[in-house]
């Protein structure tokens, strides 16, 4: 899980740079966060996936 979190944590600071991307950052730092405590981002990238379908 460690190395999942590291590549989705790269992938995320880049994105987190974009203009594009400035209506989600609150939402991307509370993700970075997490990942860095080593909670399961994934998981977490499935919640928020569930609620987008649901809408």
């Amino acid at each position: 899980m460690r190395e999942r979190n590291e590549i989705l944590i790269k992938y995320l600071k880049e994105k987190q740079q974009l203009p594009k991307w400035k209506p989600y950052k609150k939402e991307i730092k509370t993700m970075l966060l997490l990942a860095r405590k080593g909670g399961d981002l994934l998981a977490r990238l499935g919640d928020i996936n569930r609620m987008i379908l649901n809408c």
